[in-house]
């Protein structure tokens, strides 16, 4: 009996046939186009909004690159390319100032202090201000555009035999390149932009790569404008790799609170987004059909088997009594 009762209290609800009635009348209402291009319109948008992959056009996949290439471009700046840089001309360093060849040592222990204390630093810093994380992004990036001027400015100053202008610089490039951990990831992902985090990690990685880059065509054309020209070209490069950060954060703001995009597929009518919503509706109707159907067919399943078992009990004989 109890799982005949419980088989009876998943029948179809009552209101089934309101859901089917709202189900024609929805279907009613909708104007009648052209099904293919109907489809193609509709279901992209809500393909994206729930996680699918959409029907896109090539002007779409055109915008989709370029975003791709403006978030990697975005990851240069917060990333270790000042640092490497730096050890990228450590060979001229050990020719022009006073430390000589244990310059690059204490170059390393720098950096070493740098990283011991940027954790702590950035919480304390973070409990103080309140920033977001995209402007903390934004101001590490700019402060190693402005590490890289100083370095190509005052690279070859040296007091009372030490270069204390290179120590600031590494120090100060360490603090700024432990961005892309602390504040450029974790803004991606709090933004809802983790899948390009890759992207951006992407563009950090290569810092290196532009770096020694820059070091060797200067080496072809015979150390030319020596380390003040190339930090000058690193400081270009994490200026352009700034001004792609305040593009992903206009466009972030753009598709949160307008609903557009920097490179935006044309935005919804009115009318479209009615019928979408329309059509998420019909959807809605016709899985809660689905379900009591499934139920009422389990219900009837589950009759008919109580009901076999009881013909089977009746025609069965009765046993006799024991003495």
């Amino acid at each position: 009996a109890r799982p005949l009762r419980s088989v009876r209290a998943r029948r179809r609800p009552k209101n089934t046939l309101e859901l089917v009635s709202l189900q024609d009348r929805k279907r009613e209402e909708m104007p009648a186009r052209d099904a293919d291009d109907e489809e193609d319109r509709l279901e992209a948008p809500l393909a994206s909004s729930l996680g699918g992959e959409p029907q896109r056009s090539d002007s779409f996949s055109d915008r989709s690159v370029w975003l791709s290439a403006l978030y990697v471009v975005a990851g240069v700046a917060p990333s270790w390319i000042l640092v490497d840089g730096i050890f990228a001309q450590i060979a001229t360093f050990d020719r022009e100032q006073p430390e000589g060849l244990v310059l690059a040592t204490y170059l390393g222990a720098v950096s070493a202090a740098a990283n011991s204390v940027v954790v702590p630093s950035f919480e304390f810093l973070q409990k103080q201000l309140q920033w977001p994380l995209g402007r903390w992004v934004a101001v590490m990036s700019w402060a190693q555009v402005g590490a890289a001027a100083v370095a190509a400015a005052t690279w070859h100053v040296s007091v009372g035999g030490c270069s204390i202008f290179l120590y600031v610089v590494v120090f100060w490039a360490t603090l700024a390149g432990n961005g892309q951990q602390l504040a450029l990831l974790p803004w991606l992902a709090e933004s809802g932009e983790s899948g390009r985090i890759a992207l951006a990690m992407a563009g950090g990685q290569s810092g290196a790569l532009v770096a020694a880059g820059f070091a060797y065509v200067q080496l072809l054309l015979g150390g030319l404008g020596g380390p003040s020209l190339f930090f000058c070209l690193i400081a270009v490069s994490m200026a352009v790799s700034c001004a792609a950060i305040d593009a992903v954060r206009r466009n972030m703001r753009l598709t949160k609170h307008q609903g557009g995009a920097f490179f935006p597929v044309a935005p919804l009518q009115d009318q479209d987004e009615e019928e979408l919503r329309a059509r998420e509706e019909l959807r809605q109707c016709d899985r809660t059909t689905a379900l009591g159907d499934d139920d009422t067919s389990s219900y009837a399943a589950s009759s008919t088997t109580a009901a076999d078992s009881e013909s089977l009990v009746s025609s069965s004989p009765s046993s006799p009594s024991g003495g």
